[in-house]
This record gives C-alpha cells, structure tokens and sequence, in this order.
C-alpha cells in the first residue's frame, strides 16, 4: 500500500494523502481522520516507519530525588536513538513495578532503565533477561547483555581533595552517607585517596557517616561542633546533606567559604544561594554513552561499563584557607 493507492481510493492528490497523514492544517478535519484511519486500517506504513530498527522503552524511578538528573540524561539519550531510527518511549515505575510482566509480548529492542538499586526486583530479572539493556547508576549485573553507565564518583572525590589542597587547605573533613552502598562507599574512597595523594593523613575523627539527608548534614555540624573539631574544608557525598551542613554552620556564626569551605555532590539543579562547589554530573555525556552503550549491544557486543567525569560548578564558591580558627564557644 502507498500513498498513490490511497489517493486512489479517496480520488484525491497525493499530496492532499501526504498532508493528511502527517497532520497538517491545511485540509478539513474530516478529510484528514478519513484517511488517517483508512492508511491505519490498510496498514499503511511510512517511508520513515519502514526504516525504525525497533523500539527501546526508557524507564524512570517515580517520585526519586533525582528526577531533574534523570530527566536531562532521558532527554539526550531519546534524542540520540531517534536519530538512529528507534522508537522511545518513556515509563515511571514503582517499587511494585513488574519487568517480567512489563516486557512480555512487547518487542522490545533494547531498555535504559534509571533508579534501581540493589533490592529491587528489576535487578533479579536483569539478571536472566535477553533483552539488551542499560542501567544508570551504581548497579552492575553480570548478565552479559546488561551495561552499566554511571558518574566517575571516586575520581571526583579525588579532584575535590587536589582542588582544596590547591587553595592551601589540608585539614579537610567528609560527611559520608550509607558506608554499605557502593556510591557512598566509592566517594569516601575518592576522600581518603585523595588524602593520600597530597600526603595528607586521614583522621577518623573529621569523618561522620549519616545518610543524604538534609538532617544528617545538620547532625554532622552538630557533631563538629560539640567536639570542637576544627577543619577549614569538608567534602559532602551528599548535596541535601551539604546544605543542612551549611545551614547549621551559619546558624552558631560560623560563615560558608570563609571559615569552612564546602564541596558537595550535586542531585538536582536547583541556584538556592549558599555558597557551595558542586561536583556535577554531566548529564550529556551520560545520554549519549547510555546510548552508544546500548547500540553496542544490540550489534552483539558484550556488555560495557563505562564511568563518566564529573565536573566542578562553581568552583569560586571555596576559598584558601584562613587562619582564623573556630570552635564551640568561639563565634
């Protein structure tokens, strides 16, 4: 069936037939759904329908703390497949999201999913599945099928010490999140290397372990304090952790980069004011390596792991060290 042989049955021109089915104004309502339906009904497909190399479903974590994250990376990754020929389309799960169930008599090309984690059910099902797939985050699989694209977050941590020290700080603190998942354990490991690189000894007593929580910063400020534990940099694996931190800091008189400077990695993109270096991810990147990724697989290669660079936003926003001290009781 072409678009010839539809004009044939309306009597119309060809490109009365071609307008209809791409939707323009320029012909009468009726007219235009008439032969939309008929081209459906007839199966009718499009020189550009004719070229798609399958479809590829995106699927997003509902409701996540990174959903601006996840949206620019989704945005470019989309981009990127479309200019390859394959359809997308975008889903949010939920904790009772069912892949098994999702995927079944759907011919699905491949899938980039974001947001799972280790006690997901996902993760279970990836780990037989066929379809070529491609996960963001800190997840791997061994499934020969399934690649993993994330943020280079040791590498980062690292660059955060070098570019402390570069100001003249070397009594730099951290504020981790859970010890027991692999992107808190791999930012420590980015401090405490970093430390080691610069000859700097680590000091367990300017560590404090809590969660991503903006209470948690606030806690860890209240720790440093009570126990007049003085540093004039620290290093967030959290960005709402950092701006409790900063917040409790302020409120005992104490004043952000002057007497502590503060470097926090980012989850979303939100300007709020306070005065913090940001170790961002490049979403872009991520996009396009997602894809190039899963474009690898589909051509039989094995899967890939691919790490991806942070970089420094608003790196005036840490200072060189001062030597004015602070404590408990001093202001």
């Amino acid at each position: 069936m072409t678009i010839d042989d539809i004009a044939k049955k309306f009597n119309i021109n060809s490109s009365t037939v071609s307008k209809a089915l791409n939707g323009s104004t320029d012909i009468a309502a009726s007219t235009r759904k008439a032969i939309c339906e008929y081209a459906e009904s007839v199966g009718y497909r499009s020189l550009r329908s004719r070229k798609i190399k399958g479809n590829v479903a995106v699927l997003k974590e509902r409701g996540s703390s990174f959903d601006a994250l996840f949206d620019k990376i989704i945005e470019v990754f989309c981009t990127d497949a479309k200019e390859e020929n394959y359809l997308v389309s975008v889903q949010e799960i939920d904790g009772s999201f069912d892949l098994n169930e999702f995927v079944t008599g759907r011919n699905f090309a491949g899938l980039f999913i974001l947001g799972t984690n280790y006690s997901s059910a996902i993760r279970q099902t990836l780990r037989t599945t066929e379809i070529p797939t491609v996960i963001f985050g800190n997840e791997f699989c061994d499934n020969p099928r399934v690649s993993n694209v994330k943020s280079d977050d040791l590498l980062s941590a690292g660059n955060a010490i070098d570019h402390l020290v570069s100001l003249g700080h070397s009594l730099i603190a951290f504020l981790g999140t859970e010890r027991d998942a692999l992107v808190g354990a791999e930012r420590f490991a980015g401090y405490f290397f970093g430390l080691s690189k610069n000859a700097i000894p680590y000091r367990y007593d300017l560590t404090y372990f809590g969660d991503s929580s903006y209470r948690s910063g606030k806690d860890a400020a209240e720790y440093f304090i009570s126990y007049n534990k003085y540093f004039t940099a620290i290093v967030c694996a959290s960005q709402n952790a950092a701006e409790g931190f900063i917040d409790y800091m302020t409120s005992t008189g104490k004043t952000v980069p002057d007497d502590i400077s503060v470097i926090g990695f980012k989850e979303n993109f939100s300007k709020d004011g306070r005065a913090m270096t940001g170790i961002a991810p490049d979403f872009a990147s991520i996009g396009k390596q997602a894809f190039l990724a899963l474009k690898a697989t589909l051509q039989a290669f094995p899967a890939q792991h691919v790490t991806v660079p942070c970089f420094f936003e608003e790196p005036q926003a840490t200072c060189t060290t001062k030597k004015k001290r602070f404590s408990a009781d001093a202001d």
